[in-house]
């Protein structure tokens, strides 16, 4: 498992880092790579010159250098526990996620990003306890003005961008209170993980089925999972006995001047979901209750079939070219997750 954090200065990651390091976790940290290139330089570690060389190093190197050595070296020494702090840049976490793409091809650790937070007072008076600090040093404003730029607030690209790490967290801890309370979310966190990565395993499955898909369109595989048992497989394409799509069996995909989303009516592919339910029809196998693993989000056809089959939840990685209704399945309490790879 590899375990990013980001969050907001003072939330408590340190803290974190130090009860994963307690749990067998190796721990890595983004800053520490700036704060050392800032000792070679013989400059004084301010908060200032920290966020310069930062800044410098990811306009030099590009905004994902400080997260891309740490990815190699997890991969060189296979590292398979491991939480990394101090990730500032979307980019960081784009490399980062790469761990979970060569899950799906090698059998590598997943990412997972975990984002704290805490209210701004709480965070202010975190740091002056912990670095000491007097508050004529530090004044509340000051604070808060550095917290702006440490979201992103006018900073370039290269700079600093909390706001936009914390929106692709795959988890959310607020941390207002204690300690405890703070292990007690981070071990819920390391549920959360555990079952993200059964997510990306089955979705594999789909992925791979995905392989067998003729469509010249769009390639779509689904698998139907129940009690963690992979039970149906399925993908689109053309329906059996007629013609396959790449060999040129449907007008409406082999024709350029039709747009995707458009003439579907005029489609010969069957789509994943409904070969999920023939499959499932054919063979006796009931979907009720099932979670269904697919590539892309069904069209709203699909969806509606897909509600009255009884699945209790959806998971996909992949938008549809249309205009769906993004509430449909959530009215019929089916449950939807977008997985982040």
């Amino acid at each position: 498992m590899i375990i990013g954090l980001t969050g907001t200065n003072g939330s408590g990651k340190s803290f974190l880092v130090e009860h994963a390091k307690q749990l067998g976790y190796t721990s890595y940290s983004l800053a520490s790579i700036i704060r050392e290139e800032a000792e070679k330089r013989g400059l004084e570690k301010t908060v200032d010159n920290l966020v310069a060389m930062g800044n410098e190093l990811r306009v030099k190197h590009g905004n994902s250098y400080l997260a891309a050595g740490v990815y190699y070296d997890i991969v060189n020494k296979n590292s398979k526990k491991v939480i990394i702090d101090s990730i500032r840049n979307p980019a960081e976490i784009e490399v980062l996620r790469r761990f979970t793409k060569k899950y799906l091809e090698e059998d590598l650790q997943i990412f997972y990003l975990i984002s704290i937070d805490a209210n701004s007072k709480e965070r202010y008076k975190r740091i002056l306890k912990r670095d000491k600090i007097s508050p004529g040093t530090l004044t509340y404003s000051k604070f808060l003005k550095l917290d702006k730029r440490s979201l992103g607030e006018r900073q370039p690209e290269s700079g600093q961008q909390l706001s936009k790490c914390m929106e692709l967290a795959d988890f959310e801890i607020v941390n207002n209170k204690n300690i405890r309370q703070l292990h007690r979310k981070f071990d819920e966190a390391l549920i959360a993980a555990k079952k993200y990565r059964l997510d990306v395993y089955y979705m594999g499955f789909a992925k791979l089925a995905s392989t067998r898909s003729d469509c010249i369109k769009r390639h779509v595989g689904a698998v139907l999972v129940k009690d963690d048992v992979p039970l149906v497989m399925g993908y689109n394409g053309a329906a059996r006995g007629q013609i396959n799509c790449n060999e040129g069996g449907c007008e409406r995909c082999n024709n350029p001047d039709i747009r995707k989303g458009e003439s579907l009516d005029k489609c010969v592919c069957v789509h994943a979901e409904d070969n999920i339910k023939n499959q499932a029809a054919l063979h006796g196998v009931s979907i009720k209750d099932g979670t269904l693993y697919i590539t892309d989000y069904p069209c709203n056809n699909c969806a509606k079939g897909l509600i009255n089959t009884g699945i209790k939840r959806l998971v996909y990685f992949g938008e549809y070219p249309s205009d769906f209704d993004v509430n449909l399945f959530g009215r019929s309490g089916v449950e939807v997750q977008k997985l982040k790879i």
